[in-house]
């Protein structure tokens, strides 16, 4: 729920000071007794700095930045501006008692032209036309936003550790209601006051880590899962439906089936200790719960959301029924006072395999024990990260390809892999032979560890369009990836899918989903996929990973690369986390709701291991002639004395296969050559033995000229030295060396 200033849970507390940034205390002040139990008040002291705003024009409005900020206040109507926002995270039984919100001098501007408004939400769902909705900013007396900061509470897990989370959103920059003038904050000091129950911090480790939920007709073919996870030292069991409804393990509780699995879930969470829970069925074979948000006229709001059975607490340890005004529809929000109370951080690691019979089953668990079996996260070609789209919203001041901009701005977070673009612009989605279905096709045959297909969808399968062009659809030759062509894949290489589009995940209306159908296919496809199960909405031009499906999508790629989460579970938890804010509208809600996992929540895609040291940046020649061969070299460490291997980027979309192994700080050397003229970044990534990956290096930069160019110029610059010197023609000419000529 929103936190409000005056909530009994926290005081607030705001100290609009003037202060030193150099002032930090973190740690242990005092103890004392509460309840009979010894309990620590720490407090936790955080200084944030902003620099000077930078404005840029942009269609007459005014575009505002803020170096240090890391987010952007996107409410539909009102001015786009920049925010920060964090996540703490504190042991279960903590109770935060108190915050200080303290702020430097407020410096006031004032701006002779309007604030740029926030995108509207747009959709375009496969076979209709594109959807935006617009608002009329509301007037206020007030400052927009009405308080410097804002914070939100709740109760989720941080990798296998149950927590309590605070998630704080700071405003550095506010605007009045005139839009004439704004206000800046340059410096913030988050001081948070916490009492630890030292008690409430053991558990036991007893029980399971993984349940599977099931009906018992598909345990028999679960049986080798249950094995191989027992083998991998995860402690697991198959829980069969009719026993939760039996109260075989607990005594049942809940006004339906959906909410009886819910109680067990928590009951296990309680005693068995569970942390990742696979529910292994359709909608027909595993209950599923339809929640409410009440987003437009256009949109009917009502969709299915397994985030339901994992969001079991609230930061009061109180059990989460998604229908707190208890009419018996779940997860109200936008009802104008009827909204639930949702904390929506989810206490344990979900997924769902949407299984319709034993084949699917089978096929299921045998590519996940082949995956993890074979280590495949640490492959070579698990390196590589396929890229489909091209413009989703068309029409956008920006003029921007929001499908290929989301790539690429995922492309550059990932350093190191080896992007893949099929793009609308570079050709890749369109043509005969190949057709772009093809050229898809291709892609999961050489492999990539991830792929993203960023554009409109359907249960039915994927689309876009060319740039400015919403007439035409892509991939050719059906102007559509269908779920038909996702079954006739073949790859026996298994990448991770996530898909922006509408309905992709909508499993209760079509057995074959596009999202699911990934993972259903029994001889190709992927290991894991996500999708919205329901209407999904995506920004416009640059805001396209800054909001809704595509900032979701991003932050799958953010809590890979830079949270170490090892399983598919921990990114989805840890993605979760950093999209919930205080500030969600209602299609922020839709969103996270709707993100359905078809995956193994314990599934591992990355090593425990450290990656290799960025290497240095590539050394050898700058310049040369095109069809000659060079000599580079790099090196760099592994913090963990890992042999390393090396992959070139050759500036030109081409890249060198994995080479190695190399000790720590062994040169690398290559030889490489260029076919046309231009001038190239060389880049190299590194990987150790587990399949860790480093950033890409600094880049060197080289001229490949042709040689015609270069020798007439070196004829020109040596007859101007002959004619200044006077000396012999002949002799000048001869001192042409093959230095000379590059």
């Amino acid at each position: 729920m929103r936190l409000k200033i005056n909530k009994k849970i926290i005081g607030f507390v705001l100290a609009f000071l003037l202060f030193s940034v150099s002032t930090i205390a973190i740690g242990l002040t005092n103890h004392k007794k509460i309840n009979n139990n010894l309990t620590q008040i720490n407090h936790k002291v955080v200084p944030i700095s902003f620099s000077n705003p930078i404005f840029d024009v942009e269609d007459d409005d005014l575009m505002v930045t803020m170096d240090g900020t890391n987010s952007f206040l996107n409410k539909p109507g009102k001015s786009r501006l920049p925010c920060y926002t964090t996540l703490f995270a504190f042991p279960i039984g903590t109770r935060i008692s108190e915050i200080k919100i303290e702020k430097s001098k407020i410096e006031k501007i004032q701006v002779n032209k309007p604030l740029k408004i926030a995108n509207d939400p747009i959709i375009a769902p496969l076979g209709s036309e594109h959807l935006r909705f617009s608002f009329n900013a509301v007037e206020s007396k007030k400052m927009y936003p009405t308080n410097i900061f804002d914070g939100r509470i709740g109760r989720g897990i941080k990798g296998d550790l149950p927590c309590v989370l605070f998630k704080i959103t700071l405003y550095p920059i506010r605007l009045n209601s005139d839009q004439s003038q704004i206000e800046i904050i340059d410096k913030f000091i988050i001081n948070i006051s916490y009492e630890k129950n030292i008690q409430a911090n053991s558990s036991s480790n007893e029980g399971y880590n993984f349940i599977i939920i099931t009906p018992s007709k598909f345990s028999e073919a679960l049986s080798l899962f249950v094995d191989h996870k027992i083998n991998r030292n995860i402690s697991t069991r198959i829980v069969q439906l009719e026993d939760i409804y039996d109260g075989t393990y607990f005594s049942v509780q809940g006004r339906d089936n959906p909410e009886k699995i819910k109680y067990f879930i928590k009951n296990a969470y309680d005693e068995w200790h569970i942390r990742n829970v696979l529910l292994v069925g359709g909608d027909e074979e595993v209950p599923v719960r339809m929640s409410h948000v009440n987003v437009n006229d256009w949109d009917d709001g009502s969709f299915v959301s397994d985030l339901y059975y994992a969001d079991l607490y609230n930061e009061k340890s109180e059990f989460m029924t998604w229908d707190s005004n208890k009419n018996n529809l779940f997860g109200e929000i936008g009802f104008h006072g009827e909204d639930d109370e949702i904390d929506l951080f989810p206490d344990i690691k979900i997924g769902r395999w949407a299984c319709v019979d034993t084949t699917e089953v089978t096929s299921c668990v045998n590519k996940v024990v082949t995956y993890e079996n074979n280590k495949y996260y640490a492959a070579d070609w698990f390196s590589k990260i396929g890229g489909i789209g091209g413009d989703t919203h068309i029409g956008d001041a920006e003029y921007i390809s929001e499908g290929e901009y989301v790539n690429e701005q995922i492309f550059e977070l990932m350093g190191g892999f080896q992007p893949v673009r099929l793009y609308a612009s570079n050709g890749k989605l369109a043509g005969s032979f190949p057709t772009g279905t093809q050229r898809i096709q291709n892609m999961f045959d050489e492999g990539c560890g991830f792929v993203n297909f960023i554009g409109h969808g359907a249960t039915w399968g994927f689309g876009t369009h060319p740039h400015n062009d919403s007439t035409s659809w892509l991939p050719t030759p059906d102007g559509h990836f269908l779920t038909t062509d996702v079954l006739k894949l073949e790859n026996t290489k298994y990448p991770i899918i996530f898909t922006s589009g509408c309905d992709v995940g909508k499993f209760y209306e079509d057995d074959h989903c596009f999202s699911w159908s990934f993972v259903s296919n029994p001889h190709g496809g992927g290991i894991a996929s996500c999708g919205a199960s329901a209407v999904s909405y995506g920004g416009g031009g640059a805001d396209a990973t800054k909001e809704l499906v595509g900032l979701m999508i991003f932050n799958m790629y953010v809590s890979f690369r830079n949270d170490k989460t090892n399983t598919f579970g921990e990114v989805w938890a840890s993605a979760l986390n950093k999209y919930i804010s205080a500030n969600m509208t209602t299609w922020d809600y839709k969103i996270v709701e709707s993100w359905e996992a078809f995956a193994d929540p314990t599934l591992q895609i990355a090593a425990d291991s450290i990656p290799p040291l960025k290497p240095e940046p590539p050394s050898g020649r700058k310049q040369g002639s095109i069809k000659e061969e060079y000599l580079y070299a790099t090196k760099t460490s592994d913090p963990d004395s890992n042999s390393i291997y090396y992959k070139w980027s050759w500036g030109d979309e081409t890249y060198s296969e994995w080479i190695g192994p190399f000790d720590n700080n062994e040169p690398c050397e290559i030889l490489h050559r260029w076919e046309t003229k231009g001038d190239y970044e060389i880049r190299v990534a590194a990987k150790d033995t587990h399949g860790s990956i480093s950033n890409w290096s600094d880049p060197l930069i080289v001229s490949m000229p042709k040689n015609k160019d270069i020798y007439q110029y070196q004829w020109v610059k040596k007859w101007h030295t002959f004619l200044l010197n006077k000396t012999s023609f002949c002799d000048s000419f001869l001192k042409l060396s093959g230095d000379d000529i590059i």
